[in-house]
């Protein structure tokens, strides 16, 4: 878990303003999941939940959230899928591109 915070105070605006903004503006970085993060709002501090694809990418989000304007602190508690998605992985834990059995 990592924290970000800054002393600069900005105008306010609502946690649900706020939480809207931010998710815009992650959705906007290709390389960010947006649909595997929970944004929570509460005074100017944000914190970060779910799931990100890669150190990296936790590390992008958080970078960009502590940038915004109203945003006093992140916590950013994203947990990081280190394995990476291959086809064996897929088919072992029970995808569906294992090839079809032959009956002749």
């Amino acid at each position: 878990m990592s924290l970000y915070r800054t002393d600069a105070r900005s105008d306010a605006v609502s946690n649900e303003t706020l939480r809207e903004m931010i998710l815009e503006r992650l959705r906007g970085d290709d390389q960010i999941e947006t649909n595997r993060i929970d944004v929570r709002v509460k005074d100017g501090t944000v914190t970060l939940t779910g799931s990100a694809n890669g150190r990296w990418a936790s590390m992008r989000a958080e970078d960009i959230v502590s940038r915004m304007q109203g945003v006093h602190t992140v916590t950013n508690e994203l947990r990081t899928d280190c394995e990476p998605r291959t086809p064996d992985n897929h088919v072992a834990q029970g995808g569906t591109d294992a090839p079809s059995e032959v009956r002749s």
